[in-house]
């Protein structure tokens, strides 16, 4: 199997370290790796694309080549001749340029490379970064956050630096403190991109490699800048440590340009190159392909960190203490940016969902000599997140707001008329996904089957799952003492009697799921039939007929369509 990789031959023999196993002195390469910055890149922002470039030279610096990258930019190192017959798309040129997007759902960044397919020589390649990553407005730093329905890797990329830069703003931070955040982001995002072209492919491992509170330290945050990384933030009231984002390569970086480029005598050394992954934690690799199905919980996009529970509290407890914030200085910001930076924090909640709904019903996969192994999510893990999910999801604590602040906030419709902010419609959103989350036919699949491989710590069952999700959904009739349920509540109680009649109905669940599914249906009914025995206000009691007559009805159409 061919790699792709640039030839990139030294001038000499490099000399290796027997004591350190390093090359004491770089060598400079015959023919450096050169990339060109078009004009069409803002001048300002010109030294962080830069930076991402250069940044790649000390993985090479650490297989004996100096300076095997170089920078250089059109309209200041290039000839007045040569720059008449400039082309950015001529194969002559690596080239790295700038373009506007349409809104901020149209851009992009994408880093493609050319390789000779007979011996994967790579001998051109392209970075072409978009406008809609970073963009000023009236002279200071701002992201464009658009809640236009659209989803895609760029707009996450986005909505968690948007998110991220509200959130240091909120600190008080100086106007030089938030540059070099956006800095940081698009060396970033450069870094990223320059590393498709020297052939690395994504590792969404990557950014399991250190715990929260080892991140930041020698500037790492990630084994890989060829994860996709949220901002690494501190929690509320702790100090920044470290950087924002990733600005140099990681351990995993170093690992895979020592693969593809070292100059080695033969397989042995090569081979001794490869067994290291087999034992270091921090090059563990997973890829696009690895991702399909979200199976893995250490396999995914815009998290960080070892445990994705702690990940999802430190998103939550951010995006209150901007909320906070906010309702603290409401006129501070005009309607636009207070309801922008507000949206901030509703992606800081989705985003913390994502990250522990594969946990339930996980399996994680390792890679070693002997081949894949599969290890289901242990018990414990699974009922922390259940947890969480009831803290900061179910829950309608966290999102209590008060009337005044919601009245400042201005939302557009879809046809741009303008509109309340839809905070129920947002909060009602966080929570299906939720639901549909821990109720998917293949978690449902995985979670049944997990006895068949499981550790000595054992499963948590399907039973178990449905109660712990009942008990955090139905608790206000579940006591002897029913008690009001609030707007937030009923709403999601409602979505819950949906999918479970879905679940029961849906033969590519498994048998136990439909069973304990109905089971939960019958008893949600009963608690609401004790519950109305009692004295309660007029929407809860309305809202608890209307769903004992929807799970009877519903109930009634089941069975009529299995008999």
């Amino acid at each position: 199997i061919l790699i792709h990789r640039w030839n990139l031959e030294p001038v000499s023999p490099i000399q290796w370290s027997k004591k350190t196993g390093k090359p004491p002195v770089p060598v400079p390469v015959k023919k450096p790796i050169a990339y060109w910055i078009d004009p069409s890149i803002p001048k300002a922002y010109r030294p962080a694309v830069k930076a991402g470039i250069l940044a790649w030279n000390k993985a090479f610096e650490a297989v004996g080549f100096k300076n095997a990258i170089v920078v250089k930019e059109v309209d200041r190192d290039m000839s007045a001749q040569e720059r008449a017959r400039y082309d950015p798309d001529s194969l002559k040129y690596n080239v790295v340029r700038w373009y506007t997007g349409k809104d901020s759902s149209s851009g992009t960044s994408i880093g493609p490379s050319r390789a000779n397919p007979l011996t994967g020589e790579i001998f051109n390649a392209s970075v072409s970064l978009s406008d809609c990553f970073v963009q000023s407005r009236c002279g200071d730093w701002d992201f464009d956050l658009k809640n236009d329905g659209k989803s895609s890797f760029l707009k996450q990329f986005q909505q968690a630096a948007a998110a991220g830069l509200s959130e240091i703003r909120a600190r008080g931070v100086s106007p030089a403190e938030q540059a070099r955040y956006v800095s940081q982001y698009l060396t970033a995002i450069t870094m990223h991109e320059i590393g498709h072209t020297l052939g690395l492919r994504h590792n969404f491992k990557g950014s399991t490699a250190y715990d929260l509170k080892q991140m930041g330290k020698n500037g790492l945050i990630s084994a890989s800048i060829m994860d996709y990384l949220p901002p690494h933030l501190a929690a509320p009231g702790k100090k920044q440590d470290g950087p924002y984002f990733m600005t140099q390569p990681g351990v995993y970086d170093f690992w895979a340009i020592r693969y593809g480029y070292q100059p080695v005598s033969d397989d042995r050394e090569l081979k001794a190159i490869v067994e290291k992954a087999d034992h270091d934690p921090k090059l563990a690799y997973a890829t696009d392909e690895d991702t399909v199905g979200g199976i893995d919980p250490d396999t995914q996009r815009f998290d960080l960190g070892r445990d994705p529970v702690a990940f999802a509290q430190l998103q939550t407890a951010l995006a209150q203490n901007l909320w906070k914030h906010l309702r603290s200085h409401p006129n501070e910001e005009d309607a636009a940016s207070l309801t922008q930076k507000f949206s901030s924090g509703i992606e800081e909640y989705l985003l913390a969902e994502k990250s522990v709904l594969p946990l339930i019903g996980g399996i994680r996969i390792t890679r070693s000599p002997q081949g894949r192994q599969f290890d289901p999510v242990s018990p414990t893990e699974q009922k922390k997140v259940l947890e969480f999910l009831s803290r900061h999801v179910f829950s309608d604590r966290d999102f209590q707001m008060p009337p005044g602040f919601l009245r400042r906030l201005d939302a557009w419709g879809a046809k741009d008329e303008k509109k309340p902010f839809p905070l129920l419609e947002d909060i009602k959103n966080i929570q299906l996904k939720a639901l549909d989350g821990l109720y998917d036919t293949g978690r449902l699949n995985r979670e049944a089957q997990a006895s068949l491989y499981a550790k000595p710590a054992g499963v948590l069952s399907t039973s178990e799952l449905f109660f712990r999700i009942r008990r955090s959904i139905w608790g206000e009739i579940l006591g002897s003492r029913p008690r009001p349920i609030s707007i937030y509540r009923r709403g999601l109680q409602e979505e819950h009697v949906a999918i479970l009649l879905w679940t029961a109905g849906n033969p590519a669940n498994p048998e136990v799921a439909r069973a304990v599914a109905e089971r939960d249906l019958r008893l949600i009914q009963s608690a609401c039939r004790r519950a109305l025995k009692n004295k309660l206000d007029e929407a809860t009691r309305l809202h608890l007929e209307e769903t004992e007559q929807n799970i009877s009805r519903g109930l009634s159409k089941l069975f009529a369509t299995t008999r």
